[in-house]
C-alpha cells in the first residue's frame, strides 16, 4: 500500500511540475513588442537585462511558438537600448552588449558577440559562436537505456546523432559567466479545440538558429 501511495505521490508531482499537465495554460510565448529588435533576416528578443533570445531566418518568418524549454516570452521589457551605426546593430543593457554586422546573414564568430559589461572573477569576458562552453556545469541525457559505464554529458564532443538520440543538452548555469540554449529543434507544446497543451514534435522551417 505503501508503494502504491508513493507511486501516486510521483505522478501527482509530475502533473504539478509538468506543463503537459496544465489545463488552460496562461504562458504567453509572443515576446512583447517592446523588447524585439529586428533587422532584416535577424531578431533579437531581450527578455530580461541578462537574457537575450537570437534568431536568424532567411525568409524573415520568426517563431512565437512555446517550446519545450521556453514556454513565455511576455516578460516586463527591461531597460536597454538599441542603435545601428556603420553597419553595426548595437543592443546594450545593465549587463551586456550585443553586436550584429547588419545584413550579414547567419551568425558567425565574425558577425556576433556579445561582451559582458562586468568582470568575472576579474577577468573581461565576451562570447561568440564559436565559444567553447568548457566552464558549464552539464546539464543531462534523455534515457541510460542501453549505456555501459559513465557517460559524458559534455555535449560538444557527443556526434550529432548521439545528440539527437540521448537529447544531450547543456546547463544554464556556466562558470564561463554565459550560457547558450539552443531552441531551433526542440520540442515545441501545442493547444488543440480543447484548450489542453500537447507535446508536440519539433517545428520544420525557418529560423535555423535560434538561441
Amino acid at each position: 500500500r505503501m508503494k502504491n501511495n508513493l507511486s501516486m505521490l510521483c505522478v501527482i508531482l509530475f502533473c504539478i511540475l509538468s506543463p503537459i499537465c496544465i489545463h488552460g495554460w496562461s504562458a504567453n510565448p509572443v515576446p512583447n513588442p517592446g523588447a524585439v529588435v529586428t533587422s532584416g533576416q535577424v531578431r533579437f528578443t531581450v527578455l530580461t537585462s541578462r537574457v537575450i533570445r537570437m534568431e536568424f531566418s532567411e525568409n524573415q518568418q520568426f517563431r512565437d511558438f512555446p517550446t519545450f524549454g521556453i514556454l513565455n516570452r511576455q516578460t516586463t521589457v527591461p531597460s536597454f537600448t538599441s542603435s545601428t551605426d556603420n553597419g553595426v546593430l548595437s543592443i546594450t543593457t545593465e549587463y551586456l552588449e550585443l553586436t550584429y554586422q547588419v545584413g550579414s546573414g547567419n551568425f558567425t564568430e565574425e558577425n556576433l558577440s556579445v561582451k559582458l559589461i562586468q568582470q568575472v572573477s576579474g577577468v573581461s569576458v565576451s562570447w561568440n559562436v564559436s565559444a567553447a562552453p568548457t566552464g558549464n556545469l552539464l546539464g543531462t541525457i534523455r534515457t541510460l537505456d542501453d549505456q555501459d559505464g559513465s557517460v559524458p554529458l559534455y555535449c560538444p564532443e557527443r556526434s550529432e546523432e548521439d545528440i539527437y538520440d540521448s537529447h544531450c543538452t547543456l546547463s544554464v548555469i556556466s562558470r564561463d559567466g554565459w550560457a547558450i540554449y539552443n531552441d531551433s529543434s526542440v520540442p515545441t507544446f501545442t493547444t488543440d479545440n480543447s484548450n489542453w497543451t500537447w507535446y508536440g514534435p519539433p517545428q520544420p522551417g525557418d529560423p535555423s538558429t535560434s538561441c
